[in-house]
């Protein structure tokens, strides 16, 4: 993998990664450069044309050499992993590499932008050492301070922390008219500890929301809406397929009815694809089974003030990232086990897909059976309440669709970085 490049920095002894600096292209020299189509959801374009502007950036990957595919996910420390897989096209369809950059926690967006140019970069070489360009290219080593190191392993580092990450976040809105207002604060905390053999999650958070609004002189309607939550997991790996795990939680909801609740139970998840895969595929089965314990601000439509109940879980879910573009799909099911008939039923997706050359596709769809509300409360609740979405109300069955085209055509190229009159930076930005 990558052998050009890594043949020459053994033979100089040199374990920093390489930085390519061709000389400038002429514009009558386009056609010899390389050709590529950056497929990232969250990359800074502008900044990548802009460090390695020796490539032609395609708006169509079938006009390209080379589709860069990058995914990504987050890191037990807090950090994010991008995962760069060069898929060849045309000339190079018989080639296909990949490169993984780990970024830290505490990098900034641009520490964490000029590794994954780095990276692309490094990765883009021995693909444009097989074109026309490659006799004016040059290999320039990096200072020591400037290398970017492997990712350590868990074994590989000694953490007084001992691999565990703590987060807190505040905050709080305000805003008033004449005749209404409204304000609100959250407070959230989490700790999680990951490692190749085990993910320990835990999370608490609470939100308050209070609006008030003068209906006329005389009459002024006052909402407050209160909900805490807090969940905890526990996974150990098993192997590249099987993962076992305890997951529990806690909730109180003003607007569910539910003074305090807790549940918990032991899980097992099984996935078809190796969970090394998991940045491009994954086929998973989620099975659990626990208890549910419920207090009630109002008795419930079942006459229940409070109750105990038994209940299991089913996951499916199936999602991939391909050159072609990206889909996913899930299946719940859920039961309570006092009375088998009070279930629920989900079934959802999304599918981005490139059918042809500037014409993409965009579904999105969910749609659930509902018959598992054991908190509605049995008294109706008020037009007021209804409008200001102050109580849940019962329901058989929710569903929700998107769907859209886009269609783009012009000029292939895309090389070109222009940052003047950016949106939301003053002016009629509307």
């Amino acid at each position: 993998m990558i052998r050009g490049v890594l043949c020459a920095v053994m033979l100089v002894g040199i374990t920093a990664f390489p930085a390519v600096r061709p000389a400038a292209a002429q514009d009558g020299e386009r056609s010899e450069r390389l050709k590529v189509f950056l497929d990232c959801f969250r990359c800074d374009f502008d900044f990548i044309r802009t460090e390695i502007p020796w490539v032609d950036y395609m708006r169509d990957r079938q006009d390209a050499d080379v589709h860069v595919l990058v995914t990504q996910q987050g890191t037990g420390a807090g950090g994010q992993q991008y995962t760069l897989d060069f898929i060849g096209l045309d000339a190079f369809a018989d080639r296909s590499d990949t490169l993984v950059y780990t970024s830290d926690r505490e990098d900034t967006d641009d520490t964490r932008r000029r590794g994954l140019a780095r990276t692309l970069a490094l990765g883009l070489v021995p693909y444009v050492a097989n074109t026309p360009l490659a006799a004016r290219m040059q290999v320039v080593m990096a200072e020591n301070g400037d290398s970017v190191a492997p990712a350590p392993t868990t074994a590989d580092v000694n953490d007084p922390w001992n691999f565990w990450v703590f987060t807190v976040r505040t905050g709080g809105e305000f805003q008033s008219e004449s005749r209404q207002e409204e304000e609100g604060a959250n407070l959230e905390f989490s700790a999680n500890r990951t490692t190749e053999a085990w993910k320990l999650d835990f999370n608490i958070q609470g939100d308050y929301n209070q609006s008030r609004y003068d209906i006329d002189s005389v009459t002024t309607i006052t909402s407050i809406r209160r909900s805490f939550e807090l969940n905890l997991l526990a996974v150990k790996s098993v192997n590249q397929h099987m993962s076992l795990g305890v997951d529990g939680g806690a909730e109180s909801s003003t607007y569910g009815n539910v003074a305090r609740a807790f549940d918990g139970g032991p899980a097992v998840e099984f996935n078809v694809f190796p969970y090394s895969e998991s940045t491009r595929r994954t086929l998973t089965a989620l099975y659990s089974v626990g208890v549910h314990y419920a207090k009630y601000d109002e008795i419930t439509i079942f006459d229940q003030t409070a109750e105990t109940r038994p209940l299991h879980s089913l996951r499916v879910g199936y999602s991939t990232r391909q050159p072609w573009g990206s889909a996913s799909a899930t299946v719940n099911f859920s039961q309570y086990l006092h009375d088998t008939r009070k279930n629920r039923v989900s079934v959802g997706g999304n599918m981005n897909v490139r059918l042809f050359r500037g014409f993409s596709l965009d579904v999105r769809a969910d749609y659930s059976k509902v018959k598992d509300q054991l908190s509605i409360a049995k008294e109706d609740a008020s037009t007021e309440e209804i409008l200001l979405r102050l109580k849940q109300l019962q329901t058989n069955y929710r569903y929700n669709m998107n769907v859209g085209i886009s269609y783009r055509f012009g000029s292939s190229f895309n090389n070109v970085v222009n940052p003047r009159f950016r949106r939301g930076f003053g002016g009629h930005g509307f």
